[in-house]
C-alpha cells in the first residue's frame, strides 16, 4: 500500500482543488457551464469514491498517518464546500435581510425577484446556461412595485410590477415584458412588505 499511498493523497487533494474550482466556476454561464458542471459531477463521483477506498483502507491496515489523515480531511472539506456553499452562506448574511421573495417557476429554470430591507432587489431573469442577474433599488406604490436598475436600463426587463390581492393578502406579483417576453406570475413565499 505504501508505493501507491503518495499518488492517492495527490490525487485527493488534485481533485479537491479541482472541484472546488469547478463549483466557482459555474458563475461563467452558457455552454462551458453546462461542460463543467458534467466535469464536476464526475470528479465529485471520483473523489467520494477515493475518499471511501482510502478511508477504508486505513481502517483495514491501521495505517493512519497526518499525511494521510491531512489528505482525507482535504477531500471531506472540499465535498462539503461544494454542497454546503459556505461562501454564499456568508456573502448572504451580510447583505440587507429580505423582506419580499418570489419566484416563476418554468420547465427549465426559474425567474424570481427578492426585496431587500434596505431598498435594494435582486432581479434572475431565468436564462438557460447564462447568467442574467441585476440588481437595483425598488419603491412600492399603492399596489404597484417600481424598479429602478442599477447602470443602464436593460432592454425588456420589467419596470413595473402589480401585486396580486386575494383578499386581504397579497400572494403574488405580476408583470409583464421582461427578456422571456412573456407574463410572469410570481408566486410569494416571504412577503413582509404589508403592514
Amino acid at each position: 500500500m505504501r508505493e501507491w499511498s503518495s499518488s492517492i493523497q495527490t490525487a485527493i487533494i488534485v481533485l479537491s482543488i479541482t472541484l472546488i474550482g469547478l463549483r466557482y466556476s459555474l458563475y461563467i454561464g452558457g455552454w462551458i457551464a453546462a461542460f463543467l458542471f458534467a466535469i464536476g459531477g464526475y470528479i465529485f463521483f471520483i473523489l467520494v469514491t477515493f475518499l471511501i477506498i482510502w478511508t477504508i483502507c486505513f481502517v483495514w491496515t491501521k495505517e493512519l498517518t497526518r499525511k494521510n489523515i491531512l489528505s482525507i480531511v482535504i477531500g471531506v472539506v472540499a465535498i462539503l464546500i461544494s454542497i454546503f456553499e459556505p461562501i454564499e452562506l456568508v456573502a448572504e448574511g451580510l447583505k440587507s435581510r429580505i423582506v419580499l421573495f418570489g419566484e416563476c417557476e418554468h420547465s427549465m429554470t426559474s425567474v424570481f425577484i427578492a426585496l431587500r430591507e434596505d431598498g435594494t432587489f435582486e432581479y434572475n431573469a431565468g436564462a438557460f446556461l447564462k447568467k442574467e442577474e441585476y440588481i437595483g433599488e425598488y419603491r412600492i406604490t399603492g399596489d404597484s412595485l417600481i424598479l429602478n436598475y442599477e447602470g443602464n436600463q436593460i432592454k425588456d426587463l420589467p419596470t413595473k410590477m402589480v401585486f396580486e390581492k386575494n383578499g386581504a393578502k397579497t400572494n403574488g406579483l405580476i408583470c409583464s415584458g421582461d427578456t422571456t417576453e412573456h407574463r410572469h406570475h410570481f408566486i410569494l413565499t416571504i412577503n413582509e412588505t404589508e403592514q
